[in-house]
């Protein structure tokens, strides 16, 4: 390059020099008295860049630069006319040996396949052979450049903002003055002109009842990248030492969060600077099991006591339940004696006529209750004494196992005097009215499996109907068969099995 810039001086020198021979040549040639000029020699011309001047005797050409031409002889007797410079060869060198970008013509460098954010950069470059001899150059972006002459000289500034975000390569080759196009060369550059993106925050805008969750954001960037030194994640204003797997952030707290609103806030930039927009979002966290009570039959609102004591079987259920951020979702009622169940209910501030374990003695009623995120509370119950007044009943008389006979002659009683009975068949409904008799009979039965139940009752309370509490929780049951005892012979078409529920 220092070889091409200094040739270039001397080249300039030279036509300077010719320049001031020229007029020297026209002062001698007028002070002698008309010496004449050869070939019209006394013009110049900017289009073809050709001068002409005589000294004496003949005129000998010299050219400089592209066209320029000045023609001298013998400089009054100072000897031999100045040699010639010799016309452009075939095969005069012009490749392009080195191509550089700034960020002006004064300004910084700009590095190559170097991510960066100036958009319209001031591209030079070098040939291998004579500056001089060069007739133009042509360029592009990605792609390579035409055989059209886009400027003379070594440089080319783009328009302000003419890139944008990507990977460019710029291709410049030059051509001489014969028409020939060397080699060309490249020069890689990287616009990045766009913030990073964030997205994909989780959890967000809802309650866990868990108070080590894992939190999550997607980040990326479509050019220089993620700088992973300028992530910052805070939860509830603190900084949280998130991890970073190429893609996003991921961060899980060593001691549980508290209850209430978590705060997230995270910032980034890209690896040329661009700070992305902060991310902010919450969610809450539910770590507390919901709070509740059970009474058995309460006698005035907001007595946690209860009754001490029943006749029924049948009671009430009053509830409370409470949990201050996800709500309480359902609920498992059972009896002492029983195992709690596997199902939820729906929650339920009262419940009427709860049968308890139809047993004399002291009864308990239990209860659990679970949030809307899956806390579950303790178990909360309450205790009643149970002295049954409802009349047991007993079925004495009627068909059982397996018989041939279609008819079925039930007789029963009840544990008290003056009771009254309900009966029904298989899935049929309870007898509609109360009756006294002590038996009842069905005829016509088909084939297959029969269920009996039967209930006593009794007006305890003398007020003319039968109370709930009044009526045996416990029925008589009873279950038959009508066909062969062969078991083949029960599943035959004519003798259909039927199974029925018992309560």
């Amino acid at each position: 390059m220092g070889g091409c810039r200094e040739m270039r001086g001397w080249m300039a020198l030279i036509l300077f020099c010719g320049l001031l021979a020229s007029s020297a040549l026209a002062q001698d040639e007028a002070a002698l008295g008309g010496s004449e000029f050869v070939g019209g020699a006394d013009e110049v011309s900017d289009s073809d860049k050709v001068a002409q001047a005589q000294i004496g005797g003949a005129a000998e050409g010299v050219s400089v630069g592209s066209h320029f031409q000045l023609n001298t002889v013998g400089l009054g007797g100072l000897g031999a006319p100045l040699p010639a410079v010799p016309p452009i060869e075939e095969n005069e060198a012009n490749d392009i040996v080195f191509v550089q970008a700034k960020t002006s013509a004064f300004g910084t460098e700009i590095p190559a396949a170097t991510w960066q954010e100036h958009r319209s950069p001031y591209f030079t470059w070098d040939v291998a052979g004579d500056i001089v001899n060069m007739g133009g150059y042509s360029f592009a972006l990605n792609e390579l450049p035409d055989e059209v002459v886009d400027t003379t000289a070594p440089s080319y500034q783009y328009p302000p903002d003419s890139l944008g975000e990507g990977q460019y390569t710029f291709t410049v080759h030059a051509q001489n003055t014969a028409g020939q196009w060397g080699t060309p060369g490249e020069f890689e550059i990287w616009v990045d002109t766009q913030v990073p993106v964030g997205d994909g925050a989780s959890p967000k805008d809802v309650i866990l009842g868990n108070t080590l969750p894992l939190i999550r954001a997607s980040l990326s960037d479509s050019g220089s990248g993620i700088d992973v030194d300028s992530i910052r994640l805070r939860v509830n204003g603190s900084l949280a030492g998130a991890d970073w797997d190429g893609s996003g952030i991921s961060y899980q707290p060593l001691n549980p969060l508290g209850d209430g609103t978590v705060s997230l806030r995270l910032d980034a930039s890209d690896l040329v600077g661009h700070a992305m927009p902060t991310m902010v979002w919450s969610f809450q966290i539910d770590g507390t099991p919901p709070t509740g009570d059970l009474v058995i039959n309460e006698r005035y609102a907001g007595d946690s006591s209860g009754d001490s004591l029943t006749n029924s079987a049948y009671v009430r259920l009053n509830l409370e339940f409470d949990d201050a951020l996800s709500g309480v979702s359902g609920m498992r009622l059972w009896n002492d004696g029983g195992e709690e169940p596997e199902a939820w209910q729906a929650t339920q501030v009262e419940i009427l006529n709860w049968i308890l374990r139809p047993l004399d003695g002291s009864r308990t009623v239990y209860v659990r209750f679970l949030d809307s995120v899956g806390n579950q509370s303790q178990v909360f119950s309450d205790s009643i004494e149970l002295e049954i007044i409802a009349p047991d009943t007993y079925v004495t008389a009627g068909p059982a196992g397996v018989v041939n006979e279609t008819s079925a002659h039930f007789l029963f009683s009840a544990s008290v005097p003056g009771a009254v009975f309900k009966a029904r068949l298989d899935n049929g409904s309870w007898s509609e009215n109360w009756f006294s008799e002590q038996e009842i009979a069905y005829e016509s039965l088909g084939p297959g499996n029969h269920y009996f139940a039967v209930k006593a009752a009794r007006d305890v309370d003398d007020n003319g109907s039968i109370d709930l509490d009044e009526e045996d929780p416990t029925p008589a049951e009873r279950t038959w068969t009508i066909g062969s005892m062969d078991p083949e012979a029960l599943l035959r078409p004519e003798q259909p099995i039927q199974y029925y529920r018992m309560d």
